[in-house]
């Protein structure tokens, strides 16, 4: 029968049959895994549902913090402006109640006055300063002092002299800074653009910029002045004469890079991104006072002139006469404007030149530069000394001639 017998057959039949229980058994293994494999995949996605809904409840409840910290947030910042702004108005709080107190007797005249229905009372602009005399107004009471105590001394007749020469200089000094911070004062108090302008006086601080040796200068701005469209920096002069302006004046270099050491302060204060502020928007001008007559490159400008003040494209202004001073700082004031509106800046708010201002007193106050510690006559460290009859103040350019000194 060979391979179709029966018997053959039969044998290939168990051998399938064999196979086929076996792959069966397999099968079942593979299905039992299989099961265990599903099972597991079930718990897994029930603990990842688990965890998806944990998550949800998670950032459910991080949305509401962060909703939280937004509001505490902008409240902080609230208060921040607030202490701000209360921190300058302070200033001139206290200002107002040192002229209340200087006018006291005068009051007092106008209220035992029958015809007291008959005057007219107004309210005078306050000069926003640190509630202390000037740099200027003390030199001048150190000199004063100084020569004085001195005079009689023939041992001080060169000191003496050269101190009546500096207190000359210093009282002419001083009656420009009075006459321009009247000009000031009557900006502020007639033009309704500058109605919201802080002055401040006599800043005295150290430069945010170090120079080669590592120091930082010793800083004195006459009058910083903050309005809604220019940053105005002034520096006072007293002239009776002929005035030459050059590029290598010191006093006009000086006051240039002032400009540089508050653009810096407000950086630092985080204002000048902040606001949008560029350096066009810092006016540096010198500002001259008496009889006087300006020479630059030879062209003559003199006090009388209706144009006094000498820019380069409104970017930098380098002179102004004092008598001119309100029609020419208005001037310059609506052409800045005219040229920020034109790019979209419609200028800064009371808020934020109360804020500029915060940020300049404080620095000032961080970094402040003692004038009271310079010795008026040559400019020198004073320094504490012990002599025969006791410590007092001298002047540390004793070595090079100068015997200035004062009690403690």
């Amino acid at each position: 029968m060979g391979l179709f017998s029966p018997k053959i057959k039969v044998e290939q039949l168990e051998g399938l049959f064999t196979q086929l229980q076996e792959q069966i058994v397999e099968n079942g293994k593979l299905r039992t895994q299989l099961q265990l494999e599903i099972e597991n995949k079930n718990q897994l996605n029930n603990e990842f549902s688990k965890q998806i809904k944990e998550n949800d409840d998670l950032k459910n409840k991080l949305n509401i913090q962060k909703e939280k910290t937004s509001q505490i947030s902008e409240n902080y910042d609230k208060l921040i402006s607030e202490y701000k702004k209360l921190k300058v108005y302070s200033v001139n709080l206290q200002q107002r109640i040192d002229e209340l107190q200087k006018y006291e007797d005068i009051f007092k005249n106008f209220e035992s006055s029958d015809n007291l229905n008959n005057k007219c009372f107004k309210c005078v602009p306050i000069v926003y300063q640190n509630i202390r005399k000037t740099s200027l107004e003390i030199w001048i009471d150190k000199l004063e002092k100084f020569i004085s105590s001195k005079s009689q001394k023939s041992s001080y007749k060169k000191d003496v002299q050269s101190a009546i020469r500096k207190l000359e200089n210093c009282k002419k000094g001083l009656k420009g800074e009075n006459s321009l911070k009247q000009s000031l004062l009557e900006l502020k108090d007639k033009n309704v653009n500058f109605s919201d302008m802080i002055i401040l006086q006599d800043l005295c601080f150290k430069s945010p910029y170090k120079n080669d040796d590592g120091y930082r200068k010793n800083i004195q701005i006459d009058f910083l002045v903050i309005t809604k469209f220019v940053i105005f920096i002034f520096d006072s002069k007293y002239r009776t004469g002929i005035e030459i302006i050059n590029d290598g004046n010191s006093s006009l270099h000086n006051i240039q890079e002032y400009r540089k050491d508050i653009m810096k302060i407000i950086s630092q204060s985080g204002l000048k991104e902040k606001l949008n502020i560029k350096d066009s928007n810092i006016y540096a001008i010198m500002v001259y006072s008496g009889k006087n007559e300006i020479n630059h490159a030879s062209f003559n400008v003199k006090s009388t002139d209706s144009n006094s003040g000498y820019c380069e494209e409104c970017d930098e202004i380098q002179y102004i006469f004092n008598s001119n001073l309100v029609n020419e700082i208005s001037g310059v004031y609506s052409h800045a404007g005219r040229k920020q509106k034109s790019i979209g800046f419609d200028g800064l708010s009371p808020n934020d030149i109360a804020e500029i201002a915060d940020s300049i007193l404080d620095y000032t106050c961080s970094n402040s530069y003692d004038f009271n510690l310079k010795c008026p006559l040559c400019g020198k460290d004073i320094v504490e000394c012990s002599g025969r009859y006791g410590k007092f103040l001298g002047c540390t350019g004793f070595k090079s001639g100068c015997n200035y000194s004062e009690s403690m």
